[in-house]
């Protein structure tokens, strides 16, 4: 068990307070005085000194004095000090609260550059991270906020208050709450390793799924029934007679049968003729293949002998092409070339203006540079020797530095312009040279058009052979004119054809809704069959829904009541019913059944509060101060372990500190 204690609180300049110095009675203190003398200010500086927060939990709050008009007072120092007492040993902790102000380099006047914050622990200073450890290692924040602060607890919302609760109470085991019912024992069993609450949505869930596929069920069978009553019925809305679709089915089949028999004794001539015609067509072919091979042979023929000259007129030309493409590229690059000698060339004599400004540079002396000058004083004579060698040295080196640099530089543009002048000259002498070559195509080409050739329709006249063909392909043509075609088959005969298939197709169609129907027929006696076995699994999962709620009611009784026997006058409810009669979890503290936020006045509020602080300390093992606020609304205080600090409403204009036995 560990036990806190504030002995002594100091306050400079915090939230208005001047200097304030209280100390402490070990068990029971008293803070009085009107309204705004600073109740609440000695709880803020109490939780700002340990955490840097308010008694609200407020890290942005105003902690520097105001003046009339609401501004801060600048560069005042802001502080809370005290002495703690931590099972008998005493503990001093400061925080400190000051303005920076800097004074940069050429102004005369301090500007303000934010703030900082100085931590003490047992007078010795630390960093703020070393400052909180040692904080916490007293008491946690989240515990010391519990423990210190009445209202606290039952501000936190109702889960939070929840788990801090179950936590306490440590928990219930699933087993204690089945012993003796057997519906229980067997839930408990059905369970394996999940949680009541998982399989509670499990169930749900289970449930939503089977709801889901039997809503939509009726919809389906009624689908299928909308399909039998479609399908039973013909284009006038009259019930179809199969029977009579059948019949009329066979009869339109047989006379199609008949026609088609007669369609091919009358086609049987015209097959034979078709057979005589694909003859005639393929000698045909043979015949117009034999003279286009001759033809393309005479083309050929007069092509070599004619396209040689062509070639050779084309081939001229083209050489013609790839000369100028090349004197215009030697040109470009020509000009390219020359423009860059040119820029050399420049260059080169800047280097030699250059060389020669170097060259003509002498050292010159000045009195000053003879001259000490840190003391002012002349040198001696042979210092002054010493240093024009040096200077002389120096600037010798740095000249011939410069000038080597320039004589290579010189050399590299020297070189480079050779370069250059010698691409010129290859540029000039290939302009020369496809020059050449252009003059001399143009006489091969004037020598070439003098050349004639004859024409191929002239050639094919004079071809014996060709002209056999000829006549050949005329006759065969001529006779295929006169053969009968397939298309003077009896034109009614085919249209009786068609009109039969048809109605045939349509009776096939017809008649095939039968099966469409039985199938649906069966398949809505199937889904009727799935809808009572899926009835039946959702009685089923209910029943096991029941047992769970009664389960869940049973062990509510047991975690409310295991709950409450760790306070003396708060009771609280962990579970509320619900208009549709469902039980949901939360968390209400109640006085004589009295909830603490609907209808507990202020002085319950208190007293709920701090029978809540003596059930964490116990459950902790760790007693810190009580800050009360409103204390006056208490005749009473309950039996305290914790050291209590209450803030109280009078009639003193000024803060007073009063310590006497609670």
């Amino acid at each position: 068990m560990e036990i806190v204690k504030i002995k002594s609180l100091h306050l400079v300049n915090f939230k208005g307070i001047c200097e304030l110095d209280i100390n402490f009675d070990s068990q029971y203190t008293i803070v009085q005085g009107r309204n705004g003398t600073g109740k609440t200010t000695v709880f803020d500086a109490f939780t700002w000194l340990l955490f840097g927060k308010d008694s609200k939990n407020r890290t942005d709050f105003q902690i520097k004095t105001l003046d009339a008009d609401g501004n801060p007072i600048p560069r005042l120092p802001h502080e809370v000090s005290a002495i703690l007492e931590v099972n008998g040993n005493e503990i001093t902790l400061r925080r400190v609260y000051k303005e920076k102000w800097v004074k940069k380099r050429g102004e005369i006047e301090e500007q303000f550059n934010g703030h900082g914050e100085e931590y003490y622990f047992n007078d010795v200073p630390c960093a703020r991270k070393e400052y909180n450890a040692k904080v916490n290692e007293i008491c946690n924040e989240d515990v010391f906020k519990y423990i210190t602060n009445p209202a606290y607890f039952l501000s936190e919302n109702a889960m939070k208050q929840r788990a801090l609760l179950i936590e306490m109470a440590g928990g219930i085991d699933n087993t204690d709450v089945a012993a003796g019912n057997k519906d229980f024992e067997a839930l408990i069993a059905q369970v394996d390793n999940k949680t009541i609450d998982e399989y509670k949505k499990e169930i749900s869930a289970k449930k939503s799924h089977l709801k889901s596929e039997i809503e939509g069920l009726p919809e389906r069978i009624d689908e299928r029934n909308r399909d039998i009553e479609k399908y039973t019925l013909d284009e006038s809305g009259n019930e179809i007679d199969w029977i009579e679709v059948e019949e009329k089915l066979k009869t339109k089949s047989s006379e199609l049968k008949s026609l088609e028999d007669m369609m091919y004794n009358k086609s049987r001539a015209v097959t034979e003729a078709s057979k005589h015609r694909l003859k005639l067509i393929s000698q045909l072919d043979v015949a117009k293949n034999s003279r286009g091979q001759l033809k393309f042979a005479i083309q050929h023929r007069l092509l070599s002998e004619g396209s040689n000259i062509k070639y050779r007129q084309e081939e001229c030309l083209r050489v013609k092409e790839e000369c100028q493409a090349r004197i215009n590229e030697a040109r470009s690059r020509l000009s390219e070339f020359t423009q860059k000698l040119e820029r050399l060339s420049e260059e080169r004599k800047q280097l030699v203006a250059k060389w020669r400004e170097i060259k003509s540079r002498e050292l010159v002396f000045s009195a000053d540079e003879f001259t000490c000058p840190i003391c002012g004083r002349k040198l001696e004579w042979d210092e002054v020797v010493a240093k024009q060698d040096e200077m002389i040295a120096n600037f010798n080196s740095r000249k011939a530095d410069e000038l080597k640099k320039n004589v290579e530089l010189g050399k590299a543009v020297k070189q480079e312009m050779e370069n250059v002048q010698e691409y010129i000259d290859k540029c000039n002498a290939i302009i020369e040279q496809q020059n050449g070559l252009i003059s001399q195509k143009d006489a091969e080409i004037t020598e070439l058009t003098k050349h004639k050739q004859p024409s191929l329709e002239t050639e094919c006249a004079n071809d014996a052979e060709y002209q056999r063909l000829t006549a050949e392909i005329d006759s065969l043509t001529e006779q295929l004119e006169k053969m009968p075609t397939e298309s003077e088959i009896d034109s009614t005969m085919q249209e009786q054809k068609r009109t039969l298939t048809l109605e045939i197709e349509k009776l096939t169609n017809i008649f095939a809704r039968k099966d469409i129907i039985l199938r649906n027929e069966e398949r809505i006696e199937e889904l009727e069959q799935s809808m009572k076995t899926l009835n039946v699994e959702l009685a089923k999962l209910e029943g096991v829904e029941y047992i769970v709620k009664e389960f869940s009611k049973a062990r509510i009784r047991k975690i409310e009541d295991k709950v409450n026997q760790m306070f003396k006058i708060v009771k609280f409810k962990m579970f509320a019913n619900q208009v549709n009669g469902a039980e949901v979890e939360t968390c209400e503290a109640m006085i004589n059944g009295v909830p603490y936020n609907r209808g507990l006045n202020n002085a319950h509020q208190v007293l709920a509060g701090l029978d809540i602080i003596n059930a964490i300390c116990n459950f902790k093992g760790i007693y810190a101060p009580i800050m009360i606020d409103n204390a006056e609304s208490i005749n009473i205080l309950p039996e305290m372990t914790s050291q209590v600090v209450a803030l109280k409403v009078t009639d003193d204009k000024v803060l007073n500190v009063v310590t006497e036995t609670a």
